[in-house]
Order: C-alpha cells, then structure tokens, then sequence
C-alpha cells in the first residue's frame, strides 16, 4: 500500500518524448499491450524516457509506501498546521483522491523552505532516529517470545523475531522493536516531497 500524490496543475518542463507517446492510451497512461510487442532495448529506452521525462517535471507526481508516507506527513503538518485545515491535515492521512489547492500549498512552503534553509528537517531526521534506537524492545506476540512457531509443516523459526535480519541487527530471539520503528524518516525525503510541491499547483493524495 502506498500514497500517491499527484499535482492538480504540475509546472511541466519537458514535454513527453514521441516514443513515450506513441505507448500511451488516451488517458496518458501506458499500453502495456504495446509494451510487451517491444525488444527488450526498446523497453529499456521506455523507462529511460519516462525517468527523464519525471526528473524534469518534479509537480507532476510523487509516491512514499505508507512507512515512509506517515512520518514525512506528520512532521510536513507539524510544521505547517497553523496554515493548513483539519480538512488538510485529514487529506494525508487518506488516499481517498483528498486535494490540497495551490494556496494553501504556497504557504506550507513559506514554513517548509525555512525549515530546510535552517537544516531544521535533517536535525529532526537525527532526533528522531537517536529516539527511536532508545525504544525498549518488546516480546513478539507472534511466538510468545519464543522464537518458533507452529506451521502446517511443523515448527519452525519465527519469521518476525528469529530471522537473518534480525540476528543481523543483534535483536535477541523472541524480541522485536516496537511498532514505531517502522516507519523511517529522512531529510532527502523531505527535500524531495518539497521540490514536488514546488511545481504542483496543488495537490491530490490518492
């Protein structure tokens, strides 16, 4: 599951190269029919093509799964609530199709510009970070904190707290982080969500 944010009136840079166009369906998205017939250099130009074409054009459409998606929303709304709506603060945590308009975004970036002009975001990406490497380990409710779980084939390691990732990271067996440590927040994801709203024209989270 992820988000999908799309500019409502994106600043567009460059246009679509012909070959790009020449695979889309009416709508602008892709004929995957098309694709398929194509050798395997031509599908390597298409995504070339279509990486330069959203380098140059940043408003057009920006996507985080939901563990990078929650934290870059709630620390944009912490810094942004006194001009934003519960109407807007409510939009990021939906991808029901909410729209943010373009004047509303215009001043969330006058709070976001200075955020970054001060290094204010990566400070927070550090805080945050030392904070959630204090968290206390917890019990995996999935073995009991055992290690094994039954499985139809019998039992066998837990594959939440007795894994090559796990072991790697030096978590005892039967111990996993607490919940919150699942979502990850950096300051280039900030930065990156910011250059879009930039040329978005306001924006849409679907």
């Amino acid at each position: 599951m992820g988000y999908d944010v799309h500019g409502m009136s994106p600043t567009i840079n460059k246009e679509k190269s012909k070959f790009l166009k020449s695979l889309e369906l009416p709508d602008g998205y892709i004929d995957w029919k098309k694709f398929e017939k194509l050798t395997d250099s031509k599908k390597e130009k298409y995504w070339e093509d279509a990486k330069e074409h959203k380098n140059s054009n940043p408003g057009i459409y920006f996507r985080n799964n939901v563990w990078w998606w929650r934290p870059l929303w709630d620390y944009v709304c912490e810094i942004s609530e006194d001009v934003m709506s519960e109407e807007d603060i409510e939009a990021g945590h939906s991808n029901s199709g909410c729209e943010i308009h373009e004047d509303t975004i215009e001043r969330m970036l006058i709070k976001l510009r200075i955020e970054i002009a001060l290094d204010n975001h990566k400070t927070y990406e550090k805080e945050r970070t030392e904070k959630l490497k204090k968290l206390p380990l917890e019990t995996c409710t999935y073995c009991k904190g055992t290690g094994t779980r039954e499985w139809l084939e019998g039992k066998q390691d837990c594959n939440s707290c007795n894994t090559e990732y796990t072991k790697k990271e030096g978590i005892p067996i039967g111990k996993v982080k607490q919940w919150d440590c699942s979502y990850p927040f950096s300051a280039e994801n900030v930065e990156n969500f910011v250059k879009f709203l930039e040329e978005s024209g306001g924006i849409q989270i679907c």
